[in-house]
């Protein structure tokens, strides 16, 4: 119930707008409107075209709160404390209670509200915001020891994820290195075999050869060469052929007979 309380505080702007003019008036209806970015960039352009309208800072502040830019709108608060008008800085100092609040900055919230009341001390909203955070419990803060587990755990999920990253590093590693040798491996075999065809066909050139010079020779001789071979070719028939007929005479030659007288 505190903390529904607390939400409806920080959501309660105080809504001041700045002095009239066509584009201030124009911003004014946009923030109106709930259309807080045109509302953002059109206050923007007024700012550089007049930068001395500080007052429109305040305005600028509201819309980036509106935004949930909390950081932002507290930068275009604190340039309107320098105002001359105390009303103008009491309003700065609520918002920026406000937003210190949202951005869960309950301390600095308070501090902002306590400024308010010294400028407007009959502010009611400043008033019932920080009795409000004044009767909030602070927040608990975590045992030593479970800082310490929580730290531990840490620790230990953080060395359990790079031991999981060396295993996965490692298994990959040797995933590679198979692939290395696999790839060696083939790359050898292919090798070897283009080495055996070569062999082989080596050998062939050489089987090949002899009858291919012997070929090349007899095309080679002239026609008289061809004739003085072919004839002592034919004379080696020829010997070859009394030869044959010598040993069968000597073959069919029957024992010599004696006569008995």
């Amino acid at each position: 119930m505190l903390m529904n309380s607390a939400t409806k505080i920080f959501l309660m702007l105080t809504i001041v707008f700045a002095a009239t003019g066509l584009g201030q008036s124009t911003g004014n209806k946009l923030y109106n409107e709930g259309k807080y970015d045109e509302a953002v960039a059109n206050w923007e352009n007024v700012l550089k075209e007049h930068p001395e309208l500080k007052d429109l800072h305040y305005n600028l502040g509201n819309a980036k709160y509106q935004q949930e830019n909390y950081k932002e709108a507290m930068d275009q608060y604190e340039k309107v404390l320098g105002s001359a008008e105390r009303d103008s800085r009491a309003d700065a100092f609520y918002n920026l209670g406000n937003a210190y609040l949202a951005s869960n900055q309950a301390d600095k919230a308070k501090e902002m509200f306590k400024y308010t009341l010294k400028l407007r001390p009959d502010d009611p909203d400043a008033k019932a915001n920080l009795e409000m955070l004044l009767r909030m419990p602070p927040p608990q803060q975590k045992p030593q020891n479970q800082e310490n587990q929580d730290q531990q755990d840490q620790k230990d999920k953080k060395e359990q994820q790079e031991q999981n990253q060396q295993a996965q590093d490692k298994k990959d590693d040797q995933q590679q290195q198979q692939q290395d040798q696999a790839s060696k491996d083939k790359d050898e075999q292919q090798d070897q075999q283009e080495q055996a065809n070569q062999d082989n066909k080596e050998d062939q050139n050489q089987r090949e050869q002899p009858q291919q010079s012997s070929e090349k020779d007899r095309e080679d001789m002239t026609d008289d060469e061809k004739i003085a071979t072919q004839q002592l070719l034919n004379a080696l028939r020829d010997r070859e052929v009394e030869n044959m007929k010598e040993l069968i005479r000597e073959q069919t030659k029957g024992p010599r007979l004696e006569k008995d007288w």
